[in-house]
């Protein structure tokens, strides 16, 4: 919560004093995000997904306000993949609770989230300000496939197998995409792709020990998992995982360090609940040996009477 309530704080102030400066798709007006630019955005995503477990468990006002608050900034942040992840985190979240024991809970929170929506769109400029902006980026010009960073893995197969510019087991040379492959076809821009990123820089041997590594953690994450939660939260990890995969930058760290903690939840959990078992059985144990001595002295008593 705090990661929200500081990004909350930053966007308030920034738009207050008008502070944007690497103006982020030509966004100078509005809400503004100071330095906050791009994957910048990518842990956001992942708080709030922990934000909306921890209302649903505790229930408390002040999450509802900071992740209302924090997804209507993030929407106008105009950054497609996290906002995509952080809807789907809240919807993921969500569905924690439907069961046949929390139907009431869940039909309620449903209630509450289609309310609290549609009173920030009708009280609000949010939805002016998101149609603006979306015609500013020109969103609708940009297909898919016409991405240049799928277009990365098409370079960057000719570089390795075609015109055999660098290895394709150990790569180019590490992080030094700049105009370095597709023979300078898109100029001084850098890889995005992460998947083409590290092939880039450390080759398919580099590649297969990186894949190797977030596999193993969502392995010993996957056998910790006891509940319908945890299982729900690996899920989220590996979309989001997935999504960013293909959108690029594993190297902005707090997002890369915020998605393995938020895997590593059930294991912490299982952790967590072990050292409390082992702490009530040194606590216990004193009592049961105190308990038996008392029992034996008894015994002994009663046979000599």
């Amino acid at each position: 919560m705090i990661i929200l309530a500081l990004f909350i704080v930053n966007a308030l102030v920034s738009t207050v004093k008008g502070y944007s400066p690497k103006e982020m798709y030509g966004i100078t007006s509005g809400i503004l995000y100071g330095n906050i630019i791009a994957e910048g955005f990518n842990v956001i995503a992942l708080s709030i997904f922990v934000v909306t477990l921890g209302f649903i468990e505790h229930k408390k006002v002040l999450n509802l306000i900071i992740l209302a608050v924090t997804f209507s900034f993030i929407m106008l942040s105009l950054r497609r993949s996290v906002m995509g992840i952080s809807a789907m985190g809240i919807g993921i979240a969500y569905l924690t609770i439907l069961t046949k024991e929390k139907a009431k809970t869940f039909f309620a929170f449903g209630c509450l989230a289609l309310m609290l929506g549609l009173a920030i769109v009708t009280t609000t400029d949010l939805a002016d300000h998101f149609k603006e902006r979306y015609e500013l980026r020109k969103l609708d010009e940009r297909e898919l496939e016409e991405e240049k960073r799928f277009f990365e893995y098409e370079l960057l197969y000719k570089d390795m197998f075609v015109y055999r510019d660098y290895s394709p087991l150990i790569g180019y040379e590490l992080f030094n995409s700049w105009g370095n492959y597709g023979r300078g076809v898109l100029e001084e821009r850098s890889l995005h792709g992460d998947l083409t990123s590290i092939t880039h820089s450390t080759g398919f041997i580099g590649l297969f020990l990186y894949l190797l590594m977030v596999f193993s953690a969502f392995k010993r994450s996957f056998r910790s998992a006891e509940s319908r939660t945890d299982m729900l939260t690996i899920i989220f990890c590996a979309l989001s995982f997935m999504i960013y995969t293909i959108t690029g930058r594993y190297t902005e760290i707090g997002a890369t360090m915020m998605l393995y903690l938020v895997l590593m939840l059930p294991l912490a959990k299982k952790e967590a609940e072990a050292e409390e078992a082992q702490t009530e059985s040194e606590v216990m144990e004193p009592n049961v040996r105190q308990k038996s001595l008392a029992t034996t002295k008894i015994d002994t008593q009663a046979i000599h009477s």
